[in-house]
């Protein structure tokens, strides 16, 4: 058993000694190699996978321009419309100024006409009666002589 396990240790002691050993040159190099040959399906599934992108990024852009083309073609004929609906109720509302303006001027007249006549009948009115009265009092001023000369 002893001797057993002092072969063991030996054949373990060889297989140490040898991992312990450093990589040279050529063998970095063939690391190298074997990296850069393992990278190459990688590299070209790359490339086609940025391809396959550039155009689907192509495609979604000229969708994208297409639907906002349209709408901005849609919102500029609402525009223009919204523009003459509202350039017509300003016309409407241009004329509902001027009849309401001209309805103004005839409930003044309406109203107006009538309250100078009535004061200008009025003020003629009271200067009668002012004229009645000086007539009065003239008459009477005439009696009071005429019964006194009488």
């Amino acid at each position: 058993m002893l001797k057993s396990m002092l072969c063991f240790f030996m054949c373990f002691y060889v297989i140490v000694l040898s991992a312990d050993a450093e990589l040279t040159s050529q063998d970095l190099d063939k690391i190298r190699l074997i990296i850069h040959e393992a990278n190459a399906p990688i590299k070209a599934e790359i490339a086609s996978v940025k391809e396959e992108l550039s155009k689907e990024i192509a495609s979604v852009k000229e969708e994208l321009s297409k639907e906002i083309t349209s709408v901005k073609e849609e919102l500029s004929k609402e525009i223009a419309s919204t523009k003459n609906e509202v350039t017509g109720m300003r016309g409407r509302l241009d004329g509902l100024e001027k009849m309401m303006t001209w309805l103004m001027v005839l409930i003044g007249v309406v109203v107006g006409i009538p309250q100078i006549i009535m004061a200008w009948r009025s003020k003629k009115d009271r200067a009668q009666e002012e004229q009645i009265h000086e007539l009065r009092q003239e008459i009477e001023a005439l009696k009071q002589q005429r019964v006194v000369s009488g």
